[in-house]
Order: C-alpha cells, then sequence, then structure tokens
C-alpha cells in the first residue's frame, strides 16, 4: 500500500514539477534558460537545507509530529495564500497560448 502511494506521489510530483518549469521557461529567452535552471535549481535546495535545518532544530524542543504538523501547516498556507490570492498573476503564465 505504501510503495503504491509513494510512487503515485513522485509521479504527480514530477508531472507537476515538469509543467511548472516548462511553462515559466517559455518566457526565458534561449541564451538565459541554463542560468534560470541553476539559478531555480540553487534557491530550491538553499530553501530545503534551510527548512530541513530548522526542523531538525524545532525536533529538540518540539515534539516531532508537532513540527511536521507546523510544516505542513506553513505549506498550505504558503500554497493558499500565494496562489490563490496571485491567482491573477499566475494564470497567464500556466495558460500561455502559442
Amino acid at each position: 500500500m505504501c510503495i503504491r502511494r509513494c510512487f503515485l506521489q513522485g509521479i504527480l510530483g514530477v508531472t507537476s514539477y515538469n509543467i511548472r518549469i516548462s511553462s515559466t521557461q517559455s518566457y526565458v529567452p534561449d541564451n538565459r534558460k541554463g542560468r534560470f535552471n541553476g539559478t531555480f535549481l540553487m534557491l530550491t535546495t538553499i530553501g530545503s537545507l534551510l527548512g530541513q535545518l530548522l526542523a531538525g532544530l524545532l525536533t529538540e524542543i518540539m515534539p516531532i509530529r508537532g513540527v511536521l504538523s507546523l510544516f505542513m501547516g506553513i505549506s498550505g498556507a504558503s500554497a493558499i495564500i500565494i496562489m490563490g490570492r496571485g491567482r491573477n498573476e499566475v494564470k497567464p503564465i500556466y495558460n500561455k497560448r502559442q
């Protein structure tokens, strides 16, 4: 059961990532796409490392379930705030006509 769920989550994550990258790269000139990818991956990696470091520090003073709930709540709220409130600015990026 867990293997199927993990597989499904991985496939959906890869599909979502590919859609996001291809949509945003259509606005980047061809000679800048390498820098765009490098910058995006660097910022993503830095955010992931800082989040993991903060989560590890918080587990020293809070129960693990509390830390997970906190981070999942922040993640969900961020998605709603950023994508929900900014949907009019984001919509043209993903719905661009070629």
